[in-house]
């Protein structure tokens, strides 16, 4: 397997750890391949793609989406820069997926506050990066915005919030993405 090859000629290279677990079905040893992520990280700590990987792995091949944000809130706050295993680019979009899942997860605990929380973060992120970032990368985090906004009677203010601070028109957002 040249995967297991490259780590024994790279040990301390965290891209080849990546390799290796991006290379082995989490579906079969999912144990095995947050251990080659968690070896990236360990030579690495910024690893963007590697937290993720590992927070995906905890949240959907083993059901435990505590553990999973833990992975995704660290991630969501390293700068995109910082991490030169990818391009800054594909951090970006790493970055705005994690944080596309904590809304998830957050909603289904029924913590609507932190949803609008991560929100506010990925406004920040999108208006900073939309040279390379679309409507499309936040969906999830704009739907679940949303429904947390309405859950808590809060709709109207998070127009406000959004035209305000972050000079978006939210519905227009929304209705550009055909979610409403």
């Amino acid at each position: 397997h040249k995967a297991d090859q490259f780590i024994k000629k790279e040990p301390q290279s965290p891209k080849a750890w990546f390799i290796l677990g991006a290379n082995f079905s989490a579906f079969k040893d999912p144990h095995f391949v947050i251990n080659a992520f968690e070896n990236a990280v360990s030579l690495h700590k910024n690893y963007i793609q590697a937290l993720f990987r590992i927070g995906y792995i905890y949240q959907f091949n083993l059901n435990d989406p505590g553990t999973a944000m833990k992975y995704y809130l660290r991630l969501i706050k390293i700068p995109p820069y910082e991490d030169p295993m990818e391009p800054e680019s594909a951090n970006v979009r790493t970055i705005l997926d994690a944080c596309n899942e904590l809304t998830e997860i957050y909603a289904s605990m029924d913590k609507y506050e932190k949803v609008l929380s991560v929100y506010d973060h990925v406004i920040k992120i999108y208006r900073t990066y939309n040279d390379i970032c679309t409507p499309h990368n936040i969906k999830k985090t704009l739907t679940a915005t949303r429904s947390a906004a309405v859950k808590l009677d809060r709709y109207r203010a998070l127009l406000n919030y959004s035209r305000v601070n972050h000079h978006i028109e939210f519905e227009a957002l929304l209705a550009e993405l055909g979610i409403i």
